[in-house]
Parts: structure tokens; C-alpha cells; sequence
């Protein structure tokens, strides 16, 4: 029986010592996306742009990830979007440019009309063409090899498949993430009633734990505003902003995509 018992745990240390000479870990479960690096495949998988055109579980949209010599631009949403903390403080989201496509509507289209519309700009678009995509759900993020056969339509640079999802519509909404510079230096909030402008380490901070206006202006933010807004009020990054902070996160987007 010893001597059973002696060559068990032998081979247990072999076992232990090709894992420790391998670096194999064990497979974790359960572990949020944020907490990991996503795998580096040598060959990343093919996708086509019209499939998630075409999704029948998904709705559809846009979102425009802008930068200015500032850094990542976004707009602040509409007070009907606003939501309050227990002690009655408001939530002030803020994400990208962008939004419902219009019928027969491609996104890029939407896009140029959306930034026009919000800011009083049009948009470069920059195409990923040959760059990869990022594909990302509520748990999950992967670089994908994208193609698509509409003639000069641009590729975007994040897909996001948002399980969030209004009352009466599909179970999910796809949204396609561009990277993009307004053709105009000046830019104003037009629909929505603020831009929000931030570098990429503070959009990473406002991910890990929202920020008054107050703080979020000290702490080197800026904030053009057509409205007075509480200096109490709560900052906090969705859709396309959180999406980028996701990805910033996990080392698969430059801190400054377009230089």
C-alpha cells in the first residue's frame, strides 16, 4: 500500500512540474470579461458586415467613437434618459454619436446624417478595411476579420451586441462602433444638451466608478453645455463610451485610434 501511495504522488509531482514548466493554468469560470485579456489567435475569424446587417435577433445602430486634438468626444443625453441615485442625484449618461438607421438607411449614411444633426458637423470616417474588428457582447471580446460586398460602404472598428434592449423590439441591438474626425473645428450640442470631452485615461476611471460633474471637470475633463447642469450630477459612460473603455481596457484599441 506505501509503496502504491509513493508512486501516486510521484507521478503528481511530474504532473506539477510539466504544468509549472509549461505554464499551464487552470481554465477560470464565472471571471468577468474586464478582468481578462482576450485570446490572440493567429488567425482571426472571418465575418461579413451583412450579417449583422441582417441579424433577425437584432436591431440595429450606430455609434461614432470621435476624437479632436482634446481627445475622445462624446455627447451628453437627452434629460428624458436621465436616471436619479437614491439620494435624488442625477445620472448623466453620455455615449457616441449616433442612433437608429433610417429604412434602407447603410451606416455610414446614417452616420454623416447623425453627426450633422447632433453637432452641426459632418464626419471622416475612418475604414478598417484589412485592420480587424472588434467584437464584443456583454461577457466576451474578440478581434474578427471583417468584409463586406456593399461598394464604399467603411467597416467600423467595434461591433457591440447589446443584450439591452427597449420594450417591443428584438432581443438584442447591434451596434456598429466607427472611428471618425469632424470636418469642422467647431462643434456645438445641437439635439443632445452637452459634449463631452476626455482623454482616454480618464474615460477608463469614469468606467470603474462614475464622477460628479464637479470632479469630473477637475480631474481635466471638458463640458460644452447648452443647459446648466448640477454640479453634483453624475457622469456616466454608455454605449459607445463604455464599449471604448472595454476595449482600451483589454489592450485591443489605441489610446488615440486615428493618430
Amino acid at each position: 500500500m506505501n509503496l502504491f501511495i509513493s508512486r501516486i504522488r510521484n507521478i503528481l509531482d511530474k504532473i506539477r512540474l510539466f504544468a509549472i514548466k509549461y505554464k499551464i493554468k487552470p481554465e477560470r469560470s464565472g471571471e468577468h470579461i474586464d478582468n481578462q485579456k482576450p485570446k490572440e489567435d493567429t488567425e482571426m475569424k472571418e465575418c461579413k458586415l451583412e450579417q449583422f446587417l441582417h441579424d433577425p435577433q437584432a436591431d440595429l445602430g450606430t455609434g461614432l467613437l470621435a476624437t479632436r486634438g482634446f481627445g475622445f468626444c462624446f455627447t451628453l443625453k437627452q434629460p428624458h434618459r436621465w436616471g436619479k441615485t437614491e439620494e435624488g442625484i442625477l445620472i448623466l449618461p453620455f455615449g457616441g454619436i449616433g442612433g437608429k438607421l433610417e429604412p434602407n438607411e447603410l451606416p455610414g449614411a446614417s452616420l454623416h446624417r447623425e453627426a450633422i444633426e447632433e453637432v452641426g458637423s459632418d464626419v471622416n470616417i475612418t475604414d478598417h478595411h484589412g485592420n480587424g474588428t472588434i467584437l464584443m457582447d456583454s461577457e466576451s471580446i474578440e478581434k474578427i476579420s471583417l468584409a463586406t460586398d456593399l461598394p464604399n460602404e467603411p467597416l467600423p472598428i467595434i461591433i457591440f451586441r447589446s443584450p439591452r434592449a427597449e420594450a417591443g423590439r428584438k432581443p438584442f441591438t447591434n451596434v456598429l462602433i466607427y472611428a471618425g474626425r469632424f470636418t469642422s473645428g467647431e462643434i456645438r450640442p445641437i439635439d443632445d444638451p452637452a459634449l463631452i470631452e476626455l482623454e482616454a485615461e480618464l474615460l477608463l476611471q469614469l468606467a470603474e466608478k462614475p464622477m460628479s460633474v464637479k470632479e469630473f471637470q477637475k480631474a481635466g475633463g471638458k463640458i460644452t453645455s447648452r443647459i446648466d447642469l448640477p454640479d453634483d450630477g453624475i457622469l456616466k459612460p454608455i454605449g459607445t463610451a463604455i464599449a471604448a473603455a472595454r476595449c482600451l481596457k483589454a489592450g485591443l484599441l489605441a489610446s488615440r485610434i486615428l493618430d
